[in-house]
């Protein structure tokens, strides 16, 4: 079962719901390791899939996560097997997340052993629920977002909470199976480790310390309650010499009790310590936020001094109408944009949360009339030939860029498209391959959206959209003169390469293409009389290139 989250919903009440399944007899060991692995490796696409899906439910109020996730289940042929047996959900969590190979390989035989005991033993283990968050996306064997949805998803396999945070593992939180038993052979515990120094840090704090003389040791394990209540575990490896702790909201003292952990499991005597975390950095990020008019709704921008993903929530009331956008971001100076609003007074009122769900109370930033802005009309634009390569082949004209037709299975002829044609452009593509257009009017503009030339006729069989594919158009630089001769640069957009190594494209991405590509600029442009599209690359033909229409939004004939 997936995690859905709702609108409204603090991340720290998605802590919950642990299942455990009995052990299965009639599925054989080996068969179900096996299948775990099989599993793992098909659960890191479906969480990929239905993490958009999730953010998808999160904006638009929709139930979508819930049929990707029973869709993936439903073909995954594996997924039984897997879960019969202890052994099939620790392969499972282990082909997830990737640990890095010393270290993993150590944990993994540790799970193993703890499960054959368990198993010999009748009893039935509980591994607990998956952590329920991934503190950093960038971690050590774990790719992004999509497999920390993952892990998030899988209910019935245990924790592996808040993984390695760089290459050192340095935090990770690991709560092991049960602990009634312990590995044969060691049983001498390490010594305790030395606190040096405790750092305060906005919402945690950094606690230095200086292990004991063991050759075995493998980890420091730092156990507390945050400030919500819950209980957190912050493991850093025999690598490093200091760990973090974090997520609390409170300037009051916190105790964090210190464990040092060898090979063989064995826990030395605790080093218990306490200090007081200077003021959480969400509040940090709340005092900071700014709102500006901007053309079609507002920007927002925000420091963030911890460089932590927060949640910034942002309810916009017209009147006794209210909406809510969130935005999502760990970089320390954001700039952001809302799009789709009134050119009216509306009041914005905003609250910080972090990843631990910890939030700020709700604080009115002002009443803002977002600028009006409009689709700029094309029919009075004309070609510079001059200026311009000679994209007019037997068909697809280059006016055809700028006609209001944008190129479907529907709408597809001569004019849905342009084509620039190399023997028409010296007998080779010289880039960057121009486009000059004058207006014939005065404009300012803020954004922009291009389509690809979708269908031709040695395209794909059965007939499907052409995006991405070697005469499209991919990059390009946008310039606005007031003469057609000094040029000011735009922008420098890309519209990506989302095919794989086989050549498939993610249907979101054909999707995407068939709405558009949207572009912004900075911010408001000066005002302009003609502008100017220099395509930089295609998708790899040396022969031809194409696309299909560019519309630009902001303000029309200021003149």
């Amino acid at each position: 079962m997936a995690v859905v989250f709702e609108q409204g919903e603090s991340f720290a009440d998605l802590q919950k719901k642990n299942t455990i399944q009995n052990e299965d007899e009639d599925v054989g060991f080996f068969e179900s390791a096996l299948a775990g692995v099989a599993t793992g490796l098909w659960n890191i696409p479906k969480g990929f899939v239905s993490l958009g899906a999730e953010l998808f439910d999160l904006v638009g109020d929709t139930d979508t996560a819930r049929g990707v996730e029973e869709w993936f289940d439903d073909v995954n042929p594996f997924d039984d097997e897997a879960e019969a047996r202890t052994i099939g959900k620790i392969t499972q969590a282990l082909t997830q997340i990737g640990i890095p190979a010393v270290q993993g390989y150590k944990i993994e035989s540790k799970l193993a052993a703890k499960a054959l005991q368990a198993k010999k033993g009748s009893k039935n283990m509980s591994m607990g629920k998956i952590g329920s968050k991934i503190m950093s996306p960038t971690a050590g064997g774990v790719v992004g977002g999509g497999i920390g949805e993952a892990l998030v998803a899988d209910e019935d396999i245990g924790t592996f909470a808040d993984m390695a945070r760089g290459t050192s593992l340095e935090p990770y939180a690991i709560t092991m199976m049960d602990k009634e038993e312990k590995e044969s052979g060691d049983v001498t515990a390490p010594g305790k480790l030395t606190i040096e120094s405790i750092t305060p840090t906005n919402g945690g704090g950094i606690i230095s310390y200086t292990l004991p003389d063991d050759n075995d040791i493998l980890f420091v394990r730092a156990e507390y309650t945050n400030t919500l209540g819950v209980d957190v575990f912050r493991v850093s490896s025999v690598h490093n010499n200091e760990i973090e702790i974090s997520g609390l909201n409170q300037i009051s003292p916190v105790e964090v009790r210190l464990y040092v952990v060898d090979d063989n499991d064995n826990t030395s005597q605790a080093e218990i310590v306490d200090f007081i975390p200077l003021e959480s950095f969400i509040y940090l990020v709340q005092e900071s936020i700014e709102i500006t008019p901007d053309l079609g709704g507002v920007r927002i921008e925000w420091e963030n001094i911890e460089s932590k993903t927060v949640y910034v929530h942002v309810h916009i009331q017209n009147g006794s109408e209210e909406e809510i956008r969130i935005l999502s971001s760990n970089s320390p100076v954001e700039n952001r944009f809302i799009r789709g609003l009134e050119a009216t007074d509306l009041t914005f009122l905003t609250k910080v949360e972090d990843f631990d769900g910890n939030i700020t109370d709700l604080e009115e930033k002002g009443v803002y009339a977002p600028l009006f802005e409009e689709v700029i009309d094309k029919s009075t634009w004309s070609l510079i030939t001059n200026q311009s390569i000679n994209g007019n082949a037997w068909e697809g004209s280059t006016v055809s860029f700028w006609d209001d037709v944008v190129d479907t299975s529907e709408t597809d002829a001569d004019n849905s498209y342009f084509i620039i044609w190399r023997d028409q452009n010296g007998g080779t593509l010289n880039w960057p391959l121009d486009i000059v257009i004058n207006l014939n009017k005065t404009i300012k503009i803020h954004r922009l959206k291009v389509w690809q030339r979708a269908y031709w006729y040695n395209g794909p069989s059965p007939v499907t959209a052409y995006y991405y594919q070697e005469e499209n158009m991919k990059s390009f630089d946008l310039f606005a003169s007031n003469n057609g001769q000094e040029w000011t640069l735009l922008g420098q957009y890309d519209i990506g390469d989302p095919r794989d190594a086989d050549g498939n494209i993610p249907g979101a991405a054909m999707d995407a293409a068939a709405n558009g590509h949207d572009f912004e600029l900075e911010g408001i442009s000066e005002q302009f009389n003609y502008l100017k599209i220099s395509i930089t690359a295609n998708y790899g033909s040396d022969t031809y290139c194409h696309g299909s229409e560019i519309t630009l939004y902001g303000l029309d004939n200021l003149d």
